[in-house]
């Protein structure tokens, strides 16, 4: 029998909470649920680790995301420097990136 995979899952925290549609497409709606139940269904799917990368100040001032630094799977940084962090954990540890950001921003900076 052969070991399985460790699979590890990092979530664009801000980015998935401001996916859910709505009736103004062109109107953000900030989504704390949305990012819990992003990490709920792929801890109930398997995965090893669930990690959620943010900005520090959408972190900090989303109530609906106090259990999810109390549970120490959501970390923030820095405004502006998430998705580096994000990035970056996820390439050192081969984890797989749930979002709907291009990163094409980062794409042309990384060559």
């Amino acid at each position: 029998m052969t070991a399985r995979q460790r699979v590890e899952i990092v979530i664009d925290g801000m980015n998935v909470a401001r996916s859910r549609e709505t009736d103004l497409p062109w109107l953000a709606v900030d989504d704390a649920a949305a990012v819990a139940e992003a990490a709920a269904f792929f801890v109930a799917c398997g995965a090893d680790v669930v990690k959620i990368f943010g900005a520090r100040a959408w972190c900090d001032s989303a109530a609906g995301l106090r259990a999810l630094v109390a549970s120490g799977m959501l970390f923030s940084a820095p405004g502006g420097l998430d998705d580096d962090f994000m990035l970056d954990y996820a390439d050192r540890h081969g984890a797989f990136i749930c979002s709907n950001d291009r990163f094409r921003d980062h794409a042309d900076q990384r060559g």
